[in-house]
């Protein structure tokens, strides 16, 4: 018998008339096949899939010559590590989720040989035409496509901008940047910077300063915490090399670059500090331009790079969601900048002295590559990549195919002499993703030192306080959804609790935008918080779930149906996950029984830093 499907991401009235119910949302109706928990459910078989592909494309064959050998932009270093195909950032390409979106949705296309007809109600016009192509090949009616996307083009700058052909926007960009970030003299890394043993250069980003501290000449940030202090004991002479970041302390590298001359003025018998950007200069402005042109040559060269996106085994085309970020990587702003960040390292480390040890944050992205790759041209010496935070399960920035670490291919793939990892938790993913062992090493977690001190004893005076903390997320979006969702909660609460909020500070809310709900917005660290609530309500990707749970604290996690699950409590059982106000309610509704939870099981937090000092001396 033939059966007749809908495909969904919206309420539809009349879905009784349908065989199958294939639902884009979280969904716990019996009839329907709620895609986010299909991709839950096979995360690890999707998860080897997606990266078995993304390994397959650059060894693709275009021309006599593999993607990655086509994309050679110096002797022994491709451009293919710096494309947005390569990196797998959920937060730069929102086609990854979709890709996985699709791959749910195909798994279960491929169950039923008897569809006949497929109507559809979604706004994602990208998979609208994937499945277009799907029914004209096999033949199966599509109608009634109801929802339609509500995206406006509205005249602005940056609509223009983003409307523009890549090229140009690659142009636009790399003006527009150097004229905000040229510095106001050339900046001499050799004699400014130490050099021999015991020198240490360590790369982060300028963003999170400790004022009070820079106030009082030194320089403390939120990244690298007690570090600071350990490291004039054990003698290290520390070269700062700072990638600015526009933050409301420093909107502009001039005042940064004021900031890091009177840190020199005061602390150069230990310490130095510099911006990445001070390398610029017209002639390296004229070498990124000419790198930018040999890629887009190379990129006009590799026609037809539309069949190579087929997941294998399947008839999935990703070039409908993923193509963007192909064309981004090699005609547009993600091309010519990673163009910059290669010259800019290039030049930085010709001419500063040798460095004895190099320590980094390693979250992955494409500037990383291009500075492991400029530091080892260079006969620096052993550079240690640092996941400041927790590894999670979907930031597939930390997963590639086990073959990408076998391979002994003339261009391989850049990677730190050593990774630490701060934990258990973070060890054991990046071993299971076959990660060499001789290259991992364990130190304690540099953000995470605070929890020594916390008590989980607060945790009954919490209870009686009765009070929940809805912790707010970067994206307002998402805080948003988090509010409607507790509004509705709470109107079907027996009891009453009291609400906190501490929102982002890249995106604070105020009582005023939910006058339903009776909140107070505060803004103590986390960590003086602990006894004034008892449960947490978070949205998933914040590692602010993680200091609650730590803290022993009932936590709450909002999913979302148009990403993936990246909490970094994903896997912990005594943590509720929800998507609907019906079960907010229910789990805050749970107060009094909440169970007892685990020891940290997930960080190194040796306030002592024995395990950092280890490590640091073991170079000298």
């Amino acid at each position: 018998m033939s059966k007749k499907l809908l495909l969904c991401d919206s309420l539809v009235s009349e879905k009784e008339q349908y065989d199958l119910i294939v639902n884009f949302n979280y969904s716990n109706a019996e009839n329907e096949f709620s895609i986010p928990k299909i991709i839950e459910d096979n995360a690890d078989n999707f998860k080897a899939k997606y990266l078995e592909w993304v390994y397959k494309l650059g060894r693709e064959y275009i021309n006599g010559q593999t993607v990655i050998d086509q994309l050679s932009i110096r002797k022994d270093f491709s451009f293919w590590w710096t494309t947005l195909i390569f990196e797998k950032s959920k937060w730069k390409s929102p086609g990854l989720f979709k890709s996985f979106q699709l791959m749910a949705l195909f798994s279960i296309l491929e169950r039923f040989d008897d569809i006949s007809s497929i109507d559809i109600s979604l706004s994602d016009k990208n998979i609208q035409k994937l499945i277009q192509k799907w029914c004209a090949k096999h033949k199966v009616n599509l109608n009634n496509v109801t929802s339609k996307s509500n995206k406006r083009f509205y005249f602005s700058l940056k609509n223009i901008f983003n409307s523009a052909p890549h090229f140009l926007r690659a142009l636009i960009w790399i003006i527009h940047y150097s004229f905000k970030r040229w510095p106001r003299q050339r900046y001499n890394y050799n004699t400014k910077l130490y050099g021999g043993k015991g020198s240490l250069l360590i790369m982060s980003y300028f963003v999170s300063i400790d004022q009070t501290q820079a106030t009082d000449n030194a320089f403390r940030t939120g990244y690298w915490t007690s570090l600071h202090e350990l490291l004039p004991v054990i003698k290290k002479k520390v070269n700062w090399l700072h990638l600015f970041i526009k933050s409301n302390d420093y909107q502009s590298t001039n005042k940064a670059n004021n900031l890091l001359k009177q840190l020199n003025k005061n602390n150069m018998s230990t310490e130095m500090h510099t911006l990445l950007d001070n390398s610029l200069s017209f002639s390296l402005i004229l070498n990124t331009l000419k790198d930018y042109a040999k890629i887009v040559l190379t990129g006009y060269r590799m026609k037809n790079m539309k069949q190579y996106f087929v997941i294998s085994d399947s008839e999935i085309n990703l070039w409908n969601v993923l193509g963007f970020d192909w064309k981004c990587s090699i005609f547009g702003k993600t091309a010519i900048s990673n163009c910059l960040y290669l010259n800019l390292f290039e030049k930085a480390f010709k001419e500063m002295p040798r460095q004895n040890q190099g320590l980094y944050l390693l979250e992955n992205q494409p500037w990383e590559r291009c500075m492991l790759y400029a530091w080892k041209k260079n006969n620096h010496g052993s550079i240690i990549g640092v996941p400041h935070t927790i590894v999670c399960y979907w930031d597939l920035r930390h997963f590639l195919n086990v073959n990408e670490y076998r391979e002994s291919e003339k261009y391989k793939m850049p990677i730190p002499d050593k990774v630490a990892l701060n934990g258990p938790f973070g060890l054991n993913m990046y071993v299971k993703n076959h990660f060499p062992n001789d290259k991992i090493v364990e130190v304690e977690a540099l953000r995470y030192l605070h929890l020594h001190s916390s008590h989980r004893s607060d945790n009954n005076l919490a209870l009686s306080e009765n009070t929940l903390l809805v912790l707010g997320d970067i994206d307002p979006l998402i805080t948003y959804r988090q509010m409607q969702l507790l509004s509705g909660a709470l109107r079907m609460l027996t009891f009453s609790i009291n609400i906190i909020v501490k929102s982002h500070p890249l995106s604070p809310i105020s009582e005023k935008q939910f006058p339903n709900i009776k909140f107070q917005v505060v803004s103590e660290h986390i960590e003086n918080l602990t006894s004034k609530y008892s449960i947490a309500f978070t949205s998933n990707p914040t590692t602010a779930s993680l200091d609650t749970y730590l803290r022993g604290k009932k936590v709450i996690v909002m999913l979302d149906s148009n990403s993936f699950n990246m909490s970094p409590l994903r896997e912990c059982k005594v943590v509720d996950f929800i998507t609907t106000a019906e079960e907010l309610s229910n789990k805050i509704s749970e107060v009094n029984n909440i169970k007892k939870l685990p020891k940290n099981n997930f960080f190194y937090i040796d306030p002592k830093l024995s395990r950092w000092k280890k490590l640091l001396k073991s170079f000298d």
